[in-house]
C-alpha cells in the first residue's frame, strides 16, 4: 500500500511527559558518547583511581581517632595521620572526635574535588561536548528535533545533562563512593551523624564543577560546525587561562599585589575557589588551627598552602562567593546565547 494511502495513523505507544523529553536525548548522547569513545572509558576508570590515595587518609584518621588503638611509633597508618596532624592533635581527636572530623573530612573533600577530580573531569569534557551541538549544526539536525514537540530549553537541557553525567561520573560518584568508605573506616557509627551535611556538599560541589564547565563547552560547539574547533578551543582557554593566572598571582611574588580579577581568565580556578566556599574551607581550616591549638599543625597548614596556592590560611584572588555568583552567570550568558544559535535555523 502506497504511503499516501495510509492516511493519519494515531500513536499507539507510551506518552512521555514534557517534562522529561529532554531525557531521550541525554539518553542518546550518553550511549553514542560512551560507545564511539575509547579514550573516555578510559578516562571513568582513571576518575576512580584517586580514591586509592584517599582511603588511607581516611583509614588513618579513623585509626588514631579510636582510643583502643596504640600510637606506636614506626606504624604506618600512625605515620600516615602524622602527616596531617601532631602528637597534641592525636590526643584531642581522640578526646572529642565529633568536634574534628566534620573539619577534617571538609578539607579532604576538597582536595579530593580541587586537585584530583575536577583536573579529570575538564579532560573529558574536552571529549564529550565539543561535538554534541557542532554535529547537530552541521547536518542540520536542528529540523529534525524541532519538528517533534520539543522546546528548545528541552534540547539545552538534553546536551547538558549528557556532559554533566560523565562529569558526575568523574566526581559525584567517586566522592560518594568514598564517603561510604569514610563512614565504614571511622570509628563508630557517630561519625555518619557528624559529617552527614558532607553529603550535600559533595552534591552541591559536583554540581559547581559540572554545570559551569558544561555550558563553556556547550557554547563553542555551537559556534562552529567542526567538533575539532571547539575541542581545540576549550583546550585554549583551560590552558591558557590557568597560565595567565598563575602568571599573575605567583609569577611575581612580593612585587605587587595579585589583581582579584585574575581568577575569571581561569575556569579551574574560579570553579575551585567556588568548591572551597561549599566545602566552607576557610572556616574549617580556622576550627581546626582553634580547636587543636598545634603550632606543628597551623606550620603544615601554611607550609601547604604556600607550596600548593590552596587557599587554606588566607583567601587570595576572588572569594568564593563571588567566584559562585561569576560561574552563575557566566553559565547564564553561555545558555544565552546556545539558545539563539540552535534557534537560529528554524526562526521565521
Amino acid at each position: 500500500m502506497p504511503v499516501a494511502e495510509l492516511g493519519y495513523r494515531h500513536w499507539e505507544g507510551k506518552r512521555t511527559g514534557v517534562t522529561r523529553r529532554w531525557l531521550a536525548i541525554a539518553r542518546s548522547e550518553i550511549a553514542i558518547a560512551y560507545q564511539s569513545s575509547r579514550l573516555l572509558r578510559r578516562f571513568l576508570y582513571v576518575a576512580w583511581v584517586p580514591i586509592l590515595y584517599f582511603c588511607p587518609v581516611f583509614l588513618a584518621v579513623g585509626y588514631v581517632a579510636d582510643p583502643a588503638n596504640e600510637l606506636g611509633e614506626g606504624a604506618m597508618l600512625t605515620e600516615i595521620a602524622r602527616e596531617f596532624l601532631s602528637r597534641e592533635g592525636f590526643e584531642k581527636l581522640r578526646a572529642d572526635p565529633q568536634l574534628v572530623l566534620p573539619g577534617i573530612w571538609s578539607i579532604t573533600f576538597y582536595w579530593f574535588f580541587a586537585w584530583a577530580q575536577s583536573i579529570l573531569a575538564m579532560i573529558a569534557v574536552a571529549i564529550i561536548g565539543p561535538p554534541l551541538i557542532a554535529k547537530d549544526i552541521r547536518s542540520k539536525a536542528f529540523l529534525v528535533y524541532f519538528s517533534k514537540p520539543i522546546q528548545p530549553w528541552q534540547y539545552l537541557v538534553g546536551k547538558l545533562a549528557t556532559v554533566a553525567f560523565f562529569v558526575f561520573s568523574m566526581t559525584l560518584f567517586p566522592a560518594l563512593f568514598l564517603y561510604a568508605v569514610s563512614i565504614a573506616l571511622s570509628p563508630d557509627a557517630t561519625t555518619m551523624t557528624a559529617t552527614l551535611p558532607i553529603v550535600f556538599d559533595i552534591a552541591v560541589a559536583a554540581f559547581v564543577v559540572a554545570i559551569p564547565t558544561a555550558m563553556v563547552v556547550l557554547l563553542l560547539s555551537s559556534l562552529t560546525k567542526d567538533r575539532r574547533v571547539a575541542t581545540f578551543a576549550w583546550v585554549a582557554i583551560c590552558l591558557f587561562g590557568e597560565i595567565s593566572f598563575r602568571i599573575l598571582t605567583v609569577g611575581f611574588p612580593g612585587e605587587f599585589e595579585p589583581p582579584a580579577w585574575a581568577s575569571l581568565l581561569s575556569i579551574h580556578e574560579l570553579t575551585t575557589k567556588a568548591t572551597a566556599g561549599v566545602f566552607d574551607l576557610q572556616g574549617n581550616t580556622q576550627t581546626l588551627m582553634t580547636d587543636l591549638a598545634s603550632d606543628s599543625l597551623n606550620w603544615e597548614l601554611q607550609a601547604m598552602d604556600t607550596d600548593l596556592g590552596l587557599g587554606l590560611v588566607a583567601e587570595t584572588g576572588l572569594s568564593p562567593t563571588a567566584s559562585i555568583v561569576a560561574l552563575v552567570v557566566l553559565s547564564g550568558v553561555c545558555a544565552v546565547v546556545i539558545m539563539r544559535r540552535t534557534t537560529k535555523s528554524v526562526r521565521i
